[in-house]
């Protein structure tokens, strides 16, 4: 999905024809006791890709609402 660069830090932004700052952006959904897994997975993924930048810096970003957590994976920028 094309998604704003904010992505995790604001709700969700998709990004139309004009927009700057979009990127492409793989997004895996975890939900109740899914979540361990999840965490898990972007810690080791943090660490590797952004050197620990944490949840809502960098290409590898973790968010939650409530009891649904989502790990975005950020691909190729799409900069005019």
């Amino acid at each position: 999905m094309l998604l704003k660069k904010t992505v995790g830090v604001t709700p969700q932004q998709y990004c139309v024809a004009d927009d700057i700052d979009c990127a492409e952006w793989l997004r895996v959904h975890y939900s109740g006791a899914r979540h361990a897994l999840g965490a898990d997975m972007f810690a080791k993924l943090d660490e590797y890709v952004d050197n620990s930048d944490g949840k809502l810096n960098g290409k590898i970003r973790y968010a939650n609402a409530t009891t649904e957590h989502y790990l975005y994976v950020q691909g190729r920028s799409r900069v005019k």
